[in-house]
């Protein structure tokens, strides 16, 4: 049987990476929205040929309906590569400055499907793409070449978590532990045309920043109970080459986990 601290501290890194991915690997659904990044290197959004977009139809919270483009049913849906998300800058006021993941394109209809607004955008709406981020399973260096990187990982991540010491124990197998939690980002440099540094420093200072905000505790059950706290130290170049950038943020984070002997 696996000791519980693992099974703990695995669900903590399942929780925060679908903050950022968005869904919720954890138990299903679509709890987390993600957080969309800065400076793709897609052709189609480094051109402006894909964004900015205007809804043709009222739609729903769901849906949105743009014509005018014609693109593959797979265009804005990768089953490897980073996420896609549509970022909405006007329409409907609750709508506005949400960004929500694309998970389908209909190309006869011209329709987006999303994780749904917290209402409708309307038939006055308009919207960014923005492109997120993929988590690395645990199996791949982040440092190392791979094959998949011409697939859509040009934005990938990965989580680990140091346990440091207890804080409390409770007579019930409650334990209170500080530790600290490592988010590292690679980004390719292939074609990229901004500064490689400052791009990977920019959104990994943006991931944290978004981590330590609005998500804690985790509430999807009464076990794991956790608080992130901000960066105290600037963000590191871990890994620099040809061919791509690493960097590396470290979050304080005390967490609750229960033996389950």
């Amino acid at each position: 049987m696996a000791h519980i601290a693992t099974q703990a501290i695995g669900s903590i890194l399942d929780h925060y990476a679908d903050v950022i991915e968005g869904g919720n690997a954890y138990n299903g659904g679509s709890e987390y929205h993600g957080i969309p990044g800065r400076y793709s290197r897609d052709p189609g959004l480094l051109s402006g040929d894909d964004s900015p977009l205007a809804a043709e139809g009222a739609g729903d919270a769901t849906t949105i309906n743009v014509t005018g483009h014609s693109w593959p049913q797979s265009r804005w849906v990768r089953a490897d590569g980073a996420p896609y998300f549509l970022l909405c800058t006007a329409g409907t006021t609750a709508a506005i400055g949400e960004a929500r993941r694309i998970t389908a394109w209909d190309n006869t209809a011209k329709n987006f499907t999303v994780d749904a607004f917290s209402a409708a955008p309307g038939s006055a709406g308009e919207f960014v793409v923005l492109e997120g981020f993929r988590r690395l399973p645990d199996t791949v260096d982040i440092n190392a070449d791979d094959t998949l990187s011409e697939g859509g990982y040009d934005r990938t991540f990965n989580l680990r978590l140091t346990p440091l010491k207890p804080r409390d124990q409770y007579g019930n197998g409650t334990e209170t532990w500080d530790g600290i939690l490592t988010l590292t980002l690679r980004i390719l440099k292939h074609n990229r045309l901004h500064e490689w540094q400052a791009s990977a420093v920019e959104n990994l200072t943006y991931l944290a920043s978004i981590m330590t905000l609005g998500h804690n505790p985790d509430h999807r059950d009464g076990v794991y109970i956790r608080a992130l706290l901000p960066i105290e130290d600037a963000p590191e170049i871990a890994h620099d080459d040809k061919t791509k950038i690493v960097a590396a943020a470290q979050m304080p984070i005390v967490y609750r986990l229960q033996r389950g002997f």
